[in-house]
């Protein structure tokens, strides 16, 4: 997953290179979401057993709700960096193009970013 967000930084518009990194991105994001979501089971699973109360419904809702938060963050930085790059929407229904400063912003915060993310993820995995 690192490795196909590092090469959409480094793609530069390349199509070829682009298709490669989205299946490369594919491939890793698949393989995380189907581990988490049985890794939830898994440990409400193990809680039963060992306390002997039985926490499916806690569990899942506990999940769903950070996965709707992530999601929402997400987004939220996206907007606010497109912000903060001084994106402005009247522009572009003129028909006059955004600032170069967006279109780096863009790139940065679709390539880079998870990228990083994914390279800070993988250290803390190795470290717990």
């Amino acid at each position: 997953m690192a490795a196909g967000f590092a090469l959409t930084g480094l793609s530069g518009g390349n199509a070829v290179m682009m298709t490669i990194s989205n299946v490369l991105k594919g491939c890793g994001v698949g393989m995380a979401g189907s581990m988490a979501l049985g890794m939830v089971g898994d440990t409400i699973t193990y809680g039963k057993l060992k306390s002997g109360i039985d926490t499916v419904g806690m569990g899942n809702a506990g999940i769903s709700a950070t996965q709707k938060i992530g999601l929402g963050l997400g987004q939220a930085v996206f907007g606010w960096g497109l912000t903060a790059a001084g994106m402005d929407g009247t522009p572009d229904a003129q028909g006059i193009a955004q600032p170069e400063s967006v279109t780096a912003a863009i790139n940065f915060m679709y390539g880079w970013l998870p990228a990083v993310m994914a390279g800070v993820m993988f250290i803390l995995f190795l470290l717990f």
